[in-house]
């Protein structure tokens, strides 16, 4: 699961390369996206064990395929959950960072 980890933040290199020399929005979206997946990927370190319990319980005997596969599942879901909440003020920052005109 520790690798699934790090895969979710290797993903934002693929958003932050489409962004170059992309509008300020996709900018935005680009760094929303890596601050989104590394406050998730601290959560998720934060919780490691408690988080390992629950996709196995959930699991049951499931492989180690499955097990995984359920583990990326239950991290998307939590982590947006969690987050929804705090779009509005990532929107601001980012608006203060990026704004739309300079001057």
């Amino acid at each position: 699961m520790a690798v699934m980890l790090g895969a979710e933040l290797g993903t934002c290199s693929d958003t932050l390369l489409a962004t170059i020399k992309g509008s300020r929005q996709a900018i935005k979206t680009g760094l929303f996206h890596v601050t989104f997946n590394l406050l998730s990927i601290a959560l998720g370190l934060a919780l490691f064990y408690p988080f390992t319990a629950l996709v196995k319980t959930i699991s049951g005997g499931a492989s180690v395929e499955r097990t995984l596969a359920n583990a990326h599942m239950l991290f998307n879901i939590f982590g947006v959950l969690i987050f929804i909440g705090t779009i509005p003020f990532f929107e601001k920052q980012l608006n203060r960072l990026l704004p739309d005109k300079i001057g």
